[in-house]
């Protein structure tokens, strides 16, 4: 297996983490009444305790990044308007949707970029950007309406938390990039997620647990702080080091599909013509603008 392929298969088993997680988070928010509040919340507080003892088990200073006030200000902003709400936006589009839906829509998280970019600069975008565009959001309306534009085929509601998902995940993956030029990765996502937690604690009040807690959800909500959480990651940024992100952005659109799947095999989600279409839509618009950069 060549260096390019194994970081590829690598970024295809991370992205299919996250997709089974998607799906797992489904049962537990529609099956087993878990609030959005407390998955996001308790998610984050263990995922994050998860990747820092992970850093320092590799030798890493974990506190660096608060040693100086421009990164203090940088974290906790990532903390919020990165990772809380891309996490909460998400369960909660899923809460009222499905994980498939949810998912795909998060992927439009490019185009977000690419219009804040244009904005920014004041410059258009290139005809590969603005075709890309207009692809991701036909597909998205195509996806949301089944392909009858007179009618939403979701509430209004989880087509507003899809689509914050999209702008959230397009501020997780610009505003730290100067932070990930001084600290790993793990570390920033690790205070990312453990400072969003406590933010979002006093409000979600996760010590109110509202839902059924069995063996079965359980391991579901295990397998979302271990496997769809902290291995999916360190797979990701393990084909980072292996391949160009274009390559792994390309590879990680694997996700919306192991998520359509399992929902199929597990929860008996279906999906029809045009929602397929709209999906297909949308990835093909996201892998066009991963290969162009």
């Amino acid at each position: 297996m060549t260096t390019k392929h194994k970081g590829m298969a690598l970024a295809a088993a991370g992205a299919a983490f996250w997709g089974c997680a998607g799906v797992a988070a489904q049962f537990l928010l529609q099956a087993r009444s878990f609030s959005p509040e407390w998955l996001t919340t308790v998610r984050m507080l263990l995922a994050g305790c998860l990747l820092l003892i992970y850093c320092r088990f590799r030798g890493e200073s974990i506190f660096a990044l608060w040693r100086n006030a421009l990164d203090e200000r940088e974290i906790i902003i990532f903390s919020i308007f990165g990772m809380l709400l891309t996490q909460y936006t998400y369960y909660a589009c899923i809460k009222v949707s499905n994980a498939p839906t949810a998912t795909t829509l998060g992927y439009l998280m490019p185009v977000f970029i690419v219009v804040y970019v244009a904005l920014r600069d004041w410059q258009l975008p290139t005809g590969r950007e603005i075709f890309c565009v207009f692809l991701a959001v036909a597909g998205s309306a195509v996806l949301v309406t089944k392909g009858d534009l007179d009618a939403l085929a979701i509430t209004p509601l989880a087509l507003c938390l899809g689509l914050a998902t999209g702008a959230a995940q397009a501020v997780y993956t610009l505003q730290p990039r100067r932070l990930l030029t001084i600290y790993s990765p793990e570390l920033v996502v690790g205070w990312g997620v453990l400072v969003g937690g406590l933010l979002f604690t006093p409000f979600a009040r996760p010590w109110n647990f509202g839902g059924i807690m069995d063996m079965t959800a359980a391991l579901a909500f295990f397998y979302i702080v271990v496997g769809g959480t902290v291995f999916a990651f360190v797979l990701y940024m393990a084909s980072l080091r292996l391949v160009g992100p274009s390559d792994a952005a390309m590879t990680s659109c694997l996700e919306p599909a192991a998520s359509v799947i399992l929902s199929g095999l597990l929860l008996g989600v279906t999906f029809g013509r045009a929602e397929s279409l709209g999906m297909v839509m949308i990835l093909t618009a996201i892998c066009i603008l991963a290969k162009g950069k």
